[in-house]
């Protein structure tokens, strides 16, 4: 009983982040990228960004990141302290929406399917 109810909660959940996976969303997720995280993660989300080299470890290549969706959520919103990764990674939880952290998030995830389509 146990494992269907989590089968169905994950489904659950994929329909919920599938809904918010629309090219509207990208596109906002993409702006929102622009301004608050293509400093460090480069313009590119390939981790290079203008200020990357103050941090170590770099800041993530979300081409080839495979945290998953949940998860990326959670540090964009926490930071990586509040997840217990590095202090270098800003809690985004008060200056962005809920809708704007899925966004980005949705926007991160189109890179990594591009890639996995190459």
């Amino acid at each position: 009983m146990k494992t269907i109810m989590a089968m169905l909660l994950m489904a659950t959940c994929g329909l919920a982040y599938a809904a918010a996976d629309g090219d509207d969303a990208v596109a906002s997720g993409h702006e929102v990228y622009n301004k608050y995280c293509a400093k460090c993660h480069g313009d590119k989300a390939d981790g290079r960004g203008k200020d990357s080299w103050k941090y170590k470890p770099s800041p993530t290549n979300f081409h080839i990141a495979g945290a998953a969706r949940p998860y990326m959520v959670e540090i964009t919103r926490k930071g990586g302290k509040g997840v217990g990764r590095s202090e270098d990674m800003p809690d985004w939880g008060d200056d962005l929406s809920d809708a704007q952290i899925q966004n980005v998030v949705s926007y991160l995830m189109t890179l990594r399917d591009y890639n996995k389509q190459q």
